[in-house]
């Protein structure tokens, strides 16, 4: 079992909703890293609301994910400013991070009821 990464994503703009963000993250690591660069950083979008999303990835993998960042734009070619606001190794951890008006009801960690 591989150790993880949680990363609470902000897109400051307020245009977009987390889930394009994510879109346009792996966007941008298949055109700096190439797809081997999307296979090992391995991102997976666990929550999306408002302008804000947590990303799953392996811990070697953050620098990847902040270097992509940089150079995220829309499918037009539009950048796009985002942040990562947080980064927790538990999801417990990264949910104190998330502010309630953008994250009401947000992630569950494992096993907790809901």
């Amino acid at each position: 079992m591989g150790r993880w990464r949680y990363l609470l994503l902000e897109e400051l703009s307020g245009e977009l909703p987390g889930g394009e963000v994510f879109n346009a993250l792996k966007r941008s690591i298949v055109d700096l890293f190439g797809h081997m660069g999307l296979m090992e950083a391995s991102p997976r979008l666990l929550y999306a609301r408002g302008r804000y999303s947590v990303i799953r990835c392996p811990r070697g993998e953050v620098d990847r994910i902040r270097a992509s960042l940089i150079f995220l734009s829309d499918g037009l070619g539009r950048p796009i400013a985002a942040r990562i606001k947080s980064v927790s190794g538990t999801l417990r951890g990264l949910r104190a991070a998330i502010p309630s008006g953008g994250g009401a009801g947000g992630p569950r960690a494992r096993g907790e009821a809901g």
